[in-house]
């Protein structure tokens, strides 16, 4: 049969030669985050009649594994059928021109499915938006062009050669849309790329329940029409009610694909062209539960496969290994397409196809930095964790899920048994072992066991001789500049060691450059003070595991810290660190803040006003910091042409008691002190302000139209959260614009440092409202 299938392939490409081009059309269904709980693979708990007709119909695959446990990565790899680890392509959503350098353009010999099936005569659709790679690709599409510019950048480039083109069309919509059909010729064989969400949907599928209904059991503010009681939750997992939800979701986002696949089956019958067409089905990886999705266990990389159509065998089910990076090379054959000798994927429906074992990686995924290689054979999966350091659940994007906050503190309240704690540990075994034919949800970890070193020193053998035969490029460190991409994106939260580097490079070479606040002495003296001195301590309270500066008897100054000039915005922030009007905390709320801003492309000013305030005034210790606050607002905006800044895009950030400059600045207009000089004579009123788990309003202030829009942070279980709380509703009151954060836990004085609880997450927050209001627009 397998050969009968290459012989029609081979007719195809003389017939096309010849006369009419017969060849099959091959339809690809792209699944975002989704496992295989479905019928055709034993699992009832919900209908997917569509899908398990095209497993009836055609073949299954039991052990489809993807390259890696992420989007990009598995869509890059898929491009060229190669691991995306041989091709350097392997960081989540790299090379996305967020800086000028951050750019992989691989060899011009090396071309994706999509332009060798181009070349070969057949019509390229790609229906849905993502074009999620880690390498440059070129586009005529003005849609994706513009993404260029984006807040996460793209690696779209324009070509005015039609021939370089991924694709005839380029459909932007999910699914299917009848805009795909344009301009499709009827002489060619039609190559269709149609994305699902998948377990990113909505989960409303058809005949659902209304959302209306107020019983309704929800997550977040999606509807959960699965019944609860009858979903399985895994044994790595504790038996929460978020964790429930999660799985019961994924059944109902199931439920959804499965109607859209349906809806596809219908449209290509209805347009002639599913009798002859070959259908691939599968997901990228896993649903977003932790040990599923960027994970390399089975939750993660083993994904549902399907393929029918044509010289397809009916019912049969494979439970041989294959890589996802198959499906390119088996596309190419079925379409009478030469696969190239540079790629690694084989020809699934070939005679000769075996596969030994399959490789899977994870590397820096968004701003976790990773490396982890898991090597799958027939009955077993090796892992190698390089980054021993660094604990399981380090920070990532799903810290905010309900699901994952839940597990956090089931973990922290010591209820956790071992297999479910293992995931939450802060640093990293070596290598794990599992028996997959008796250990399927890889509980046990028999890396240490004697019973299995032979079988464990020839799995390290396989990895060993993997990486140095493709010459794994994550063996190697990511360049200074695609980490400044990936730090430009997400800024503070990119807490990896590897990220110092990146930060170095935005800050200017070289020290910043310190202005002198005062021509002469400050404004009153009330104590003679001592020398300024830092008296941080190895006992000293620890903020995310490390030390503060606390620097005493401070002299005033400014210390300006330029971005680079590739994402320089022109956009100014004065910073006024915290400490009590006693000491000031110069690094967690000063220079830490300072390289975030440059981060994103903005410059830093850090303001190190007078300490103790009680040495300038006895009876108000917060005058001499409203004091200099006024006069650095002045003094930047008279000099901004020498900062190189725009004078009207300049903010100020204050934290703690750090909040009073930025009070007495953006809420009064009179100036506290006698002017000194011209400086004097300019406002001090900022663009834009933002209060830290900062205090109350100032007794002076005079709210009216003429005061800038406020960004303001405060947790629940901080001291006296009710003043900001009071601050915002004035400043609404009196029509001022205010964005107002109020997070469950976190206390005081956490600064940017990255933890598990979602108030660091503020920085992400306060660089949407920048963007919003145009300051970070270049």
């Amino acid at each position: 049969m397998i050969k009968k299938v290459l012989l029609l392939a081979f007719l195809f490409t003389n017939i096309y030669v010849f006369g009419a081009d017969t060849r099959p059309n091959i339809v690809w269904i792209f699944v975002e985050d989704m496992n295989d709980w479905m019928g055709c693979y034993g699992d009832n708990t919900v209908p997917t009649p569509n899908i398990d007709k095209l497993a009836e119909n055609g073949i299954r695959f039991d052990r489809a594994y993807m390259s890696a446990g992420v989007c990009s990565a598995v869509r890059s790899g898929i491009a060229f059928g190669t691991m995306q680890t041989t091709l350097g392509i392997h960081n989540h959503r790299s090379s996305r021109q967020r800086t000028s350098e951050e750019k992989i353009k691989l060899p011009e010999h090396i071309k994706t499915v999509y332009q060798l099936l181009r070349s070969n005569g057949y019509h390229v659709i790609n229906a849905g938006p993502k074009n999620d790679f880690n390498f440059l690709w070129p586009t005529q599409n003005q849609k994706e062009l513009d993404k260029v510019k984006g807040a996460y950048g793209h690696g779209a480039y324009f070509t005015e050669d039609k021939e370089e083109l991924l694709y005839d069309v380029n459909s932007q919509p999910w699914g299917y849309s009848p805009e795909i059909w344009k301009d499709r010729p009827v002489n060619k064989p039609v190559f269709i790329q149609f994305q699902l969400k998948g377990g990113k949907n909505s989960g409303r599928f058809s005949n659902a329940r209304t959302t209306k209904d107020k019983s309704m059991v929800k997550i977040g503010n999606q509807a959960i029409y699965t019944d609860l009681d009858k979903v399985e939750v895994m044994p790595y997992y504790p038996d929460l009610p978020e964790v429930r939800k999660e799985i019961a979701h994924h059944y109902d986002c199931i439920r959804q694909t499965d109607g859209e696949v349906g809806q596809i089956i219908a449209e290509l019958k209805k347009k002639g062209l599913y009798e002859n067409s070959i259908i691939f089905f599968w997901s990228d990886h896993g649903m977003r539960l932790p040990r599923h999705k960027q994970w390399l266990y089975e939750g993660g990389i083993r994904v549902p496969l399907l393929m029918t159509g044509p010289g397809i065998a009916k019912g049969k089910v494979r439970k041989d290994l294959m890589s996802g990076i198959d499906i390119t090379a088996t596309t190419l054959a079925l379409s009478g397409t030469e696969i190239p000798n540079w790629m690694e994927g084989k020809d699934l429906l070939a005679d000769d196809f075996k596969r030994d074992f399959v490789v899977s990686a994870r590397d820096r995924c968004d701003y976790t930095i990773e490396r982890v290689r898991a090597i799958t054979t027939e009955r077993f999966k090796y892992i190698k964790n390089f980054l021993t350091d660094r604990p399981f659940m380090q920070p990532q994007y799903r810290d905010v899920t309900s699901f994952v906050r839940e597990m956090r503190a089931y973990h922290e309240s010591g209820k956790m048994d071992d297999k479910e704690s293992f995931i939450w540990s802060e640093t990293r075994v070596p290598e794990e072992f599992y028996d997959l034919e008796n250990d399927p949800y890889e509980i046990n970890n028999l890396a240490r066991d004697p019973k299995f070193s032979g079988e464990l020193k020839r799995h390290q053998n396989i990895l060993t001789n993997w990486i140095k035969s493709t010459d794994d490029q994550g063996q190697y460190p990511e360049t200074t500049n695609a980490l400044i991409g990936s730090l430009q994106q997400w800024s503070a939260n990119a807490v990896n060691p590897e990220f110092d580097k990146a930060r170095k490079a935005l800050v200017q070479t070289g020290d910043p450059v310190i202005w002198n606040l005062w021509p002469e002495d400050a404004p009153g003296t009330y104590l003679k003070l001592a020398d300024e001195f830092d008296s941080t301590g190895p006992d000293g309270e620890l903020v995310a595991g490390r030390r503060v500066i606390r620097l005493h008897n401070t002299v005033p100054n400014l210390a300006i810290y330029k971005p680079d000039p590739a994402i320089d915005t022109k956009t100014a922030v004065v910073i006024a660190p915290g400490g009590g009007h006693w000491i000031l905390a110069y690094d967690l709320e000063g220079t830490e803040i300072a390289a975030w801003l440059n981060s994103i492309g903005v410059t830093a000013i850090v303001l190190k006003y007078r300490v103790p305030g009680v040495a300038y005034n006895q009876g108000k210790r917060w005058l001499a910091a409203a004091q200099d606050g006024q006069r650095v607002m002045s003094m930047v905006r008279g000099r901004a042409e020498e900062i190189g800044i725009d004078p009207n895009k300049i903010g100020i950030i204050g934290f703690s008691a750090g909040g009073t400059p930025v009070k007495y600045t953006a809420l009064t207009t009179k100036r506290l002190y006698t002017p000194v000089d011209d400086y004097d004579t300019i406002s001090f009123r900022p663009d834009f302000a933002a209060p830290i788990y900062s205090g109350s309003l100032p007794e002076e202030a005079e709210l009216n139209e003429d005061c800038p829009p406020f960004f303001m942070v405060i947790t629940h279980d901080d001291w006296g959260p009710e003043a900001m709380a009071e601050m915002y509703i004035a400043l609404r009151k009196a029509k001022i614009s205010a964005e107002l954060h109020i997070y469950e836990s976190g206390g005081h004085g956490y600064g940017l440092r990255k933890t598990h609880l979602p108030v660091t997450t503020w920085p992400d927050r306060m660089e949407d409202w920048m963007r919003k209001l145009g300051y970070l627009e270049r």
